[in-house]
């Protein structure tokens, strides 16, 4: 017999599907046959993990008036597809209103006694679970176990599956007796009708699980290591099933403050899952910064930042909670390194994550900052935006400024002097007593008579001179001279003057473009004495301009 099934190439295939971890669930529900190719086609979507389609399908079913003699044939199938549609995708309130309307079409005697309720039950289990109801929903489940045994021939497979399900919840409510009985009787049923198969091993590391709630941790490991054994054999070597168990021995053995085995088992199940074809990276990223953890604790940093690393390049896709939780811990061992920077960036990245929604994250969002508050002072100074270099516009000189002719009555340089000389009736001189109200001396009124005066009021005597700005096209350009006069120093040709404190004697001349009637910028600040600037003055009395430490000879043109 032996020999005939090493022969049967169907049982051969069915043992190469198992061995690499390729065959699906034997008791999943299968409620739909020919008779309904449109609901199977959805069912095929749903199993192929195309929940969204599938869905979209059913709610087709049941809204369109084309599919009406369907639904009244299989209405409650109908609506405990499209709510296990909607649990694949976490739609919890959805799918559980979906089941609701399936159990109110079941509630006959008969119908309890159907697999249909038990799935009904099961599902709506899920479902409480998911919002958080876990009282309903471990009364739904232990429902659905009762209906589903309650079969005449009930799969082991299923009642396993639903065994285990129980023990879970259980463990999540803190009720660690009555989960570790659930657990026992599941391995149990495997032992007795799936020796050494995926669900006694399945069974096995939930009843590890469960003894670690009760803190018994040396008893949970012999659980664990013959779960490890038992799916190494039934799985394969590289299976999600084997790196599942190395997970959770690593998690028992942390909880027993054994970290040295915590890692190694760890270490195990990142070998599995490196040589994993098509693994699930989020997966692999959890798996990195749970080991990464255990390297922080350990001291050993190094390893630590490098798994972190790769763990938000695992978890970035996702942008969810995980990565967040990545993100702060990759924050941390950038602190303890003392690569601060890093830090703060890993910081606003988390906290960017935890904005998405703010009303669940607030406490993250708070520590976050408060981390980014204590590395300010560690950080760099923010550099303000470089000033761009203006050309060099070489060196001012002093040249004659050429007195108007008798016709001068026009032109850029009358009217700037005519606009400064009326300026200059409202500026006050600090010594007074010049020609004029307020008129500096040298200075004609404006509208005054007199043969030296220019139109518009300027003095053309040719004791006066005119610093040529660089830029400026000629002698007496607007905004482009200043006037230098051998009594009182500086004056301007085409820009307001405003004058120091009176002890300082000096003043401000600004340039003004003549066409946006604007300031352009400003030109120079400097004291003005009665015989020049005060750094000097050229022989012969004429004003230069230069620096105090340089000296300029007079130039001539």
């Amino acid at each position: 017999m032996e020999d005939q099934a090493q022969m049967n190439p169907f049982e051969r295939l069915k043992e190469i599907v198992q061995v690499f971890g390729l065959a699906g669930n034997e008791d999943e529900t299968t409620w739909f046959d020919a008779s309904n190719p449109f609901c199977r086609d959805a069912e095929r979507l749903l199993k192929a993990g195309r929940a969204a389609e599938a869905e979209e399908m059913f709610a087709r079913v049941l809204r369109e008036p084309q599919y009406a003699a369907v639904v009244r044939r299989q209405h409650a199938r109908i609506l405990l597809a499209l709510a296990t549609a909607r649990l694949r995708q976490q739609k919890w309130d959805e799918a559980r209103d979906a089941a609701l309307q399936a159990r109110a079409m079941l509630s006959d005697p008969r119908s309890r006694a159907s697999l249909d309720f038990a799935d009904c039950c099961r599902i709506l289990g899920q479902a409480s679970r998911g919002v958080g109801a876990l009282e309903e929903a471990l009364q739904y489940l232990l429902e659905g176990i009762a209906a589903y045994e309650s079969q005449k021939a009930p799969k082991p497979a299923g009642q396993v599956e639903r065994r285990l399900e129980a023990a879970s919840l259980l463990r999540e409510m803190n009720r660690a007796e009555h989960a570790e009985q659930q657990a026992r009787e599941a391995v149990k049923v495997a032992g007795e009708r799936l020796p050494g198969q995926k669900e006694e091993g399945d069974a096995w590391i939930e009843l590890a699980q469960c003894l670690t709630g009760a803190g018994r941790f040396a008893e949970a490991r012999q659980a664990g290591e013959r779960a490890v054994s038992i799916h190494r054999a039934a799985c394969g070597d590289f299976s999600s099933e084997l790196a599942e168990d190395y997970e959770k021995l690593g998690s028992i053995c942390q909880k027993q403050q054994d970290y040295q085995a915590a890692v190694a088992y760890l270490e195990k199940a990142l070998g599995v899952r490196d040589r994993q074809v098509g693994g699930d990276t989020s997966q692999l990223g959890l798996l990195l910064v749970a080991l990464a953890d255990l390297y922080a604790l350990l001291g050993r940093l190094a390893p630590a930042l490098e798994l972190l690393q790769q763990a938000v390049g695992k978890l970035g896709p996702a942008k969810d909670a995980n990565l967040g939780d990545a993100l702060e811990k990759l924050g941390a061992i950038y602190v303890r390194t003392g690569r601060y920077e890093d830090a703060a960036d890993c910081y606003r990245r988390a906290c960017d994550i935890w904005a998405a929604a703010p009303e669940l994250y607030g406490e993250r969002i708070a520590a976050d900052v408060r981390a980014l508050e204590d590395l300010r002072g560690w950080l760099p100074e923010p550099q303000s935006a470089p000033v761009p270099e203006l050309p060099d516009s070489g060196i001012s000189v002093l040249r004659e400024a050429p007195a108007p002719g008798p016709g001068a009555t026009g032109g850029a340089w009358s009217h700037a002097a005519g606009r400064l000389a009326a300026a200059l009736r409202s500026v006050p001189h600090g010594k007074g007593g010049s020609p004029g109200a307020g008129t500096p001396p040298g200075l004609s009124p404006a509208g005054a008579s007199s043969p030296s005066t220019a139109a518009g009021g300027l003095s053309a005597s040719p004791a006066n001179r005119i610093l040529g700005l660089p830029g400026g096209p000629h002698p007496g350009a607007p905004g482009r001279g200043f006037l230098l006069s051998p009594e009182e120093g500086l004056l301007a040709p085409d820009g307001p003057l405003a004058p120091s404190p009176p002890a300082s004697g000096s003043w401000i001349a600004g340039a003004e473009d003549p066409q946006a009637g604007r300031p352009e910028y400003p030109l120079l600040r400097t004291p003005v004495t009665a015989r020049g600037v005060a750094s000097g003055s050229a022989p012969g009395g004429q004003v230069f301009w230069g620096w105090e430490e340089l000296e300029f000879e007079t130039l001539r043109v």
